[in-house]
């Protein structure tokens, strides 16, 4: 039979390994999450909680372990909830060819097309000389929305899979629109 302190031993280890399938599975890209790798993680697990229950089981068997820290502190209760919390983690993960499809944002329908910018560019131009304050703003005007559309058509919703990825686009289309906002009215007070 092994010592009182071996099998505490090996149930660190255990404890450990448990934390390291949740550290690894955090940091694999979601591109990696397949059914499969979902399937060889949650098999993984179970292997070190079917060890970490039967050295629990050896444990309760040493009549003097029952004051140590691992039962006073209720090591075992503590553990066997932080597994089934990562075990539902991983079970609650959707792979990425699970995944309902997200819709693919279409390009942006422009207010007005390049045509018709230019030919109101061109209307202005002729009517204000090519050095107006009018026409610079047009050209700004057009510029920024020639951005705002680029970025909103470059957008493809399929690769975006965590929320830090869409806060992102989110913030890059802000920022555009707020260029052409603060175009158009002048700065805010």
């Amino acid at each position: 039979m092994s010592s009182l302190e071996d099998v505490l031993a090996q149930q660190q280890q255990l404890l450990n390994q448990i934390e390291q399938v949740y550290t690894n599975f955090k940091k694999d890209g979601s591109d990696r999450k397949t059914s499969d790798y979902i399937r060889r993680r949650l098999e993984n697990l179970e292997a070190c909680w079917q060890e970490y229950q039967s050295n629990h089981r050896k444990l309760c068997g040493i009549e003097y372990a029952r004051s140590h820290t691992y039962f006073t502190s209720q090591q075992f209760d503590t553990v066997k909830e932080r597994y089934e919390n990562i075990r539902a983690v991983i079970q609650n993960y959707q792979p990425t060819e699970e995944r309902p499809s997200t819709p693919i944002l279409k390009p942006a329908t422009p207010l007005a097309t390049s045509s018709t910018l230019q030919q109101l560019s061109g209307q202005s131009l002729k009517s204000q000389g090519s050095n107006s304050k009018t026409d610079e703003m047009i050209r700004k005007q057009m510029s920024n929305f020639k951005a705002f559309e680029h970025s909103v058509s470059s957008i493809d919703m399929d690769t975006v899979a965590e929320k830090w990825e869409f806060d992102h686009l989110l913030g890059i289309i802000r920022s555009r629109w707020e260029m052409i906002r603060h175009s158009a009215l002048g700065p805010r007070q």
